[in-house]
């Protein structure tokens, strides 16, 4: 049964827990482009970056990086 008085209540805390748990998933995702020490995982990196940013290559520390 759903409780009314939560139902009409949008509180930005009742999502926040797994919204934040979604971004450290994220960050971590993105943090394995740092780490060389696994390929497969610097190369899934490698390619969300270039998802989320819709660029063909960038230069990271003086180093060409491409898709």
């Amino acid at each position: 049964m759903i409780d009314v008085k939560k139902a009409i209540r949008n509180n930005l805390f009742s999502f926040a827990t797994s919204e934040l748990s979604q971004d450290a998933f994220i960050c971590w995702c993105l943090n394995w482009f740092n780490d060389g020490s696994k390929p497969v995982l610097q190369e899934m990196a490698k390619k969300i970056i270039f998802k989320l940013t819709n660029v063909k290559e960038f230069v990271v520390l003086g180093s060409l990086v491409e898709k």
